[in-house]
Order: C-alpha cells, then sequence, then structure tokens
C-alpha cells in the first residue's frame, strides 16, 4: 500500500479521499473521540453548531484539504524526481490520531495557514522582489496566530526564514511585522463588537509521568521514532541536491522546530496533546525519503505500517 502511495497512479487520488471518510466514519461508529457543539476560533472567538456531526464531516474534510496542499507543495518544489502522494497520505493517518480532526477547531485551520506560509516563502527568489510574498507569509501567520495564540512565536524565525531565502530588504521586514499586526487588529476590531475578551486561562503545569495514560507513551514512542527516521531520511537526500533545495530543507527544519516549542507549550501550559499534530504538517517532507532506500526503507515501511493498523485499531479497543 504505502508503495501504492510512492508512485504515480491516478488510482492513488482517489484513495486519499476514501481513506478520510473512512476515518470519519469509524469514529461516528465507533466512537474514541467525543464531540462537542462548541468551535474554539481563539481570538475570533467561540461559536456554536447545531449538529455535531456536521462539524466532524467538517473537520474530515478540512484535513484532506491539507493533506492535498501539503502534496502539491511537495511535488511543486521538486523535493523528489517523480509525482508522488505519499506526503498526503502520511499526513492523513497521522492526522487520524488527533481530536482536531474528528472534533475541528482553529487548530486546525491553523495547519491550514501554516501549509500557506510554506506556500509564500517557497516562491521567494534570491533576485527577485519578494515585498508581496513575504506579506502575505507574514499575514498567514498572523492569521494562524489569531486562531491559536501560541503560534505568536512564529514573528521572530519568519525573518530567519525569508533572510535564508533572499538578502536583507528593510522594506520587506517592515512588510513582514506590518502583515502579521494586520489580522490581530481585525481580530481585536472583532472582540471589541462582540464586548468579548480572550481568556489566557493557561498555567504552568508539570504533570507528573505516572498519571499519564498508556496510549500517549505508544503514541509519543511512533512520533519520536518517525521523527528519526524521517531525519535519516532527508539527511540522504540532501547528499545528492541542489543548493536551493538545501535552503528549502533549513526552512522546513525551522518550521518542524516551531511546532515542537508549541506543542510543548500547549502540553505543559494547557495539557493539550493536539498541538504536536502541527508536527505533521512538515515531517511528511522529510519521510518519503526514509521509504526510498535501503536499509532503512525496510523499518520505516515496518514502522508506518504499524502506525497505519494503530490508527484503525484504536476506535476498536
Amino acid at each position: 500500500m504505502i508503495r501504492l502511495f510512492a508512485e504515480n497512479r491516478a488510482l492513488t487520488v482517489f484513495l486519499l479521499p476514501i481513506f478520510t471518510v473512512g476515518y470519519v466514519l469509524l469514529n461516528a461508529f465507533f466512537p474514541y473521540f467525543e464531540l462537542s457543539n462548541e468551535i474554539d476560533f481563539g481570538l475570533f472567538g467561540t461559536y456554536t453548531v447545531a449538529n455535531p456531526l456536521v462539524k466532524q464531516i467538517g473537520g474530515g474534510a478540512i484535513v484532506f484539504l491539507n493533506a492535498v496542499a501539503i502534496n502539491l507543495v511537495f511535488n511543486n518544489q521538486n523535493f523528489h524526481e517523480k509525482t508522488i502522494y505519499l506526503p498526503a497520505f502520511i499526513y492523513i493517518v497521522w492526522m487520524s490520531f488527533f481530536e482536531e480532526m474528528y472534533n475541528p477547531g482553529g487548530f486546525l485551520l491553523a495547519h491550514t495557514f501554516y501549509i500557506f506560509i510554506l506556500f509564500q516563502l517557497f516562491r521567494l527568489n534570491q533576485n527577485e522582489d519578494g515585498r508581496r510574498l513575504v506579506f502575505n507569509a507574514a499575514f498567514f501567520a498572523g492569521v494562524a496566530t489569531c486562531l491559536h495564540p501560541t503560534m505568536v512565536i512564529l514573528l521572530p524565525f519568519l525573518f530567519i526564514m525569508v533572510w535564508i531565502l533572499r538578502p536583507f530588504v528593510f522594506r520587506e521586514s517592515l512588510l513582514l511585522i506590518t502583515g502579521f499586526i494586520t489580522p490581530l487588529l481585525y481580530a481585536g476590531v472583532l472582540m471589541l463588537y462582540q464586548h468579548e475578551a480572550f481568556q489566557w486561562n493557561w498555567k504552568l503545569n508539570f504533570v507528573a509521568i505516572e498519571n499519564q495514560p498508556f496510549n500517549l507513551f505508544v503514541m509519543a514512542s511512533l512520533i519520536l521514532l518517525f521523527i528519526l527516521f524521517s531525519a535519516f531520511g532527508i539527511r540522504a537526500k540532501l547528499q545528492k541536491s541542489s543548493i536551493r533545495l538545501r535552503k528549502l530543507t533549513r526552512i522546513l527544519w525551522v518550521l518542524l522546530f516551531l511546532a515542537g516549542c508549541i506543542g510543548v507549550t500547549d502540553f505543559l501550559l494547557a495539557q493539550q496533546e493536539e498541538s504536536f499534530s502541527l508536527l505533521f504538517v512538515i515531517l511528511p517532507f522529510f519521510s518519503v525519503f526514509s521509504f526510498v532506500k535501503k536499509p532503512l526503507s525496510v523499518l520505516a515501511n515496518g514502522l508506518f505500517i504499524i502506525i497505519i493498523i494503530c490508527s484503525l485499531l484504536k476506535f476498536f479497543l
């Protein structure tokens, strides 16, 4: 099955929505994640839907669209020699472990804008005017911050990612700050109009290890192994790659680091594991190459088959 997604076959395109719908239906008939009527959009407020089933369908649709967007970035930037659909499949399988896929909120939409940041940054070139792209990337980062305030840590790192691809340009730096602040201003006006105030109820809480459920340790172990295999895979790829691909990979490392920081921060402050799902916006770009050459491909295939089995079994346990 993994080989099927690693090849350019038309059938694969139709398998992606089938897998997404399958996960949504499994949670509908064998509930693993509880559904709620409320949708939290961060600084944009909290809203109620009449039917939580509609919300679950929407979550599956957003996950599928995010997967397609990740795949488009991967193929358009020629990370691989041929068009493949494995990055999208990896994202969908991993997202099936997280409640956001079935009980979506602002953070799942923040995934979308995280991908939009990639779209803009990866279009930057050394010798072309980048003002519009820089503003757009910062604007999307600002929207993501409105949806999930912890993502405010993106701002200083946006400068680093732009400077990886382009020299320092003062106007671009001003536009970056302006783009990031703009959606925050709109969110502030909306809160004033609705007479609401964003409540930051987080507090630092180092939860005792013995209080954590066993499945969390299993999940953490699988994620760490997957990150390790992904790192080995991209390292092998970069040994024979262009200068631009190496620059794009540096940006991906920065975004992966930020995703990890956001996950750890949310876990310590709000005891939320969902934020670690942001890692899987970036990891598919790396992990694809762990399936390419032996002996790493044998281990990576075995690990991912275990992950797929776990993603299905959890509904019946």
